[in-house]
């Protein structure tokens, strides 16, 4: 599962719809970015994307039913711009959807 966005916080695929704050910190990117936000099960990690490249993901360890959100990191230079929002309310959001308990820490 994941979700693109345009750079006006246009919700091209995924779940839930974008809050004006989201809107307005992805408008200050440039418009020609694309943010995805994407399981990778195989590293157990949601990753945040800008036009291809990973700039941050959260870690997670994942149990019949349940999920533990263990780091989260965005790089330095990408703080700021709400992508660490971005990330966690899609792996939330994810989360409610697939019936898993999130486990806090």
């Amino acid at each position: 599962m994941h979700r693109c966005l345009a750079g006006d916080g246009e919700k091209l695929r995924g779940v839930g719809e974008q809050s004006p704050s989201c809107r307005s910190k992805l408008a200050s990117m440039v418009a020609a970015e694309h943010i995805h936000v994407a399981d990778a099960p195989d590293r157990e990690r949601y990753e945040v994307s800008l036009d291809g490249e990973v700039v941050g993901f959260t870690a997670y360890r994942a149990r019949p039913g349940l999920i533990a959100f263990v780091h989260t990191e965005i790089e330095d230079r990408m703080q700021g711009h709400g992508l660490a929002d971005q990330l966690i309310r899609f792996a939330l959001e994810d989360a409610r959807e697939r019936g898993l308990v999130v486990l806090p820490f």
